[in-house]
This record gives structure tokens, sequence and C-alpha cells, in this order.
């Protein structure tokens, strides 16, 4: 089942809120000089973010991603959103710069703020979205969050019995129409149009066991994610289901 954030209060705490919140329909909005909670269980979402444009323009030197994503990791346990068995595994992290209310990419040097992608894993086989990271952290360079957005946080849910797996020699002849996006992050704007890999080339390594998140139906879909080597990251994942 998905949190419904029936603990919105000790949540708040957390992320520093000490006023009630507004009440809309389901939802529960916290706010205070530079910051703004809002918790949809409607939609399956948590996002806070600041307020104030100068939270992200501090001077000062970034963390690395891993000490950020242990900060993050950290927080997250704290909120009680997802269950005691599930870990996260960082997944990407790119360097943005405000302009006009947006964070655009850019590089580290020109940077204003951290961005750290995240997804949950169970039994260390990744759990994934289509299209968009479970988690999304955002910090300054003082190191400070000042942004971070959970999509679809589960409560409980049972894993499949992973039987009757397609072979990586199938995957190899599968035709591109049998692959779908999980998670694009492309490296430059001309990446965002670039599609499925050659599968001829592809090679073992390039290939692991994953889940996909079904909203819907509350299940996890067992796929096979595939990464281009042509990239600089692997933020750029293509999925096919597992089961023949």
């Amino acid at each position: 089942s998905f949190t419904n954030f029936s603990n919105h209060q000790e949540i708040a705490a957390s992320l520093g809120f000490t006023t009630k919140p507004q009440s809309f329909n389901n939802i529960k909005i916290y706010s205070n000089d530079n910051f703004a909670l809002t918790l949809d269980p409607d939609h399956h979402q948590l996002s806070y973010s600041f307020l104030d444009s100068q939270l992200a323009t501090k001077s000062g030197t970034f963390n690395s991603p891993t000490e950020l994503f242990s900060k993050t990791t950290s927080l997250i346990t704290q909120l009680n959103i997802f269950p005691t068995s599930f870990s996260f595994q960082l997944t990407n992290t790119d360097y943005r710069q405000l302009e006009d209310a947006y964070l655009i990419p850019t590089t580290i040097n020109q940077a204003n703020v951290a961005q750290l992608s995240i997804i949950p894993t169970v039994n260390n086989i990744p759990i994934y979205l289509q299209e968009q990271p479970g988690i999304t952290a955002v910090y300054n360079r003082q190191n400070a969050l000042i942004k971070l957005d959970i999509y679809i946080p589960i409560n409980t849910i049972s894993e499949p019995v992973e039987t009757n797996l397609i072979s990586f020699d199938l995957i190899k002849t599968l035709p591109p129409s049998s692959f779908f996006p999980v998670s694009i992050t492309p490296d430059s704007p001309e990446q965002a149009w670039t599609g499925v890999p050659p599968l001829d080339q592809i090679t073992p390594q390039q290939v692991a066991f994953s889940y996909l998140l079904d909203p819907k139906n509350n299940l996890l879909q067992p796929i096979f994610t595939l990464t281009d080597p042509s990239k600089t990251s692997n933020s750029y994942i293509y999925a096919t289901l597992a089961y023949p």
C-alpha cells in the first residue's frame, strides 16, 4: 500500500515546521518564511521546496555526492514513509543554475545547486518509476537541503516470485519497440531524443534485473534495465519486461 502521510505532523517537524497545516481535501500544506511542504496522499507525493530564491544562490563548496546522498537517506529514514526493509540508491547527480525560478543544468563551477536522483531498492533490487526518479533532493552550495520531492512512497508491497525470466540472448533479439524509458536524465539536450542503443552490441554488464512500480495496481513489475555505455552516466536507462 502507499503511504497516506498519517504521520504528517512528524514529517513536518523533521523538516523544521512548527505551525499547524492548512488542509485542502486530503492535502496538508505547511509553510514558514523560507519553505513550503505539501503532502498529497491521493497523488502519493511529498513536495518540500524553498520559497526564497536567495536560498538557492548561496556561496560555498558542494560536499561530494556520496556525502549528500548519505545526508538525504538519513532524512528519508527519519520521515518514516518507506518500509524499514528498503534501502536507497543514488542514480545520478547533476548541477544546476537558478534562472527565472527554474533550475537549469550547467557545470559544477557555474551551478547554484546540486540535484540528486535517488530510487528505493528492496533486497538490492532497484525500484523504478517510469521516466521519473522516485526521489529528488536539491542542495545549495552551503550543503543545505532546499528542495525534496518524493513520488509514490511505498508503505508495504509484496515482491513477485521470479520465475521464467527471459534470457540475455533473447533480450539482444528483441525489437526496440519492446523497450520503454524508465530513467531519462540526458547529458545534453540532444540526448533527450536518443533511442535504445544497438541491442546486438550490448553486454551483460549493461543489463540488470529491476522492478517497475505499477502505482495503479500497487505491484512491482519485474523488468530488465538497459544502460547505454555511450552516455557519460547511467542516467539514461531503458527497460523491457522480464517475462516472455
